[in-house]
């Protein structure tokens, strides 16, 4: 077995990565589901999604916005 040597990254690197990765995945499916919800009008289960989503895309663009609500 052998043995690594260190990360390829350091911590906040690797943080940023994956915030940046989910960002942008969060904000795509967030369109996806926005264009469906407007082909098909009156999904509660939609609107939340997209909200979520929403949140996601705002959370991983600034942290700091879960405290200005």
């Amino acid at each position: 077995m052998t043995r690594r040597r260190g990360s390829l990254v350091d911590a906040p690197e690797a943080e940023q990565l994956v915030k940046a990765m989910v960002h942008e995945e969060a904000d795509a499916l967030r369109h996806i589901v926005r264009e469906i919800a407007q082909r098909y009008p009156g999904s509660d289960d939609l609107e939340l999604l997209g909200y979520l989503l929403g949140l996601v895309v705002r959370l991983t663009r600034d942290p700091s916005a879960l405290d200005r609500g």
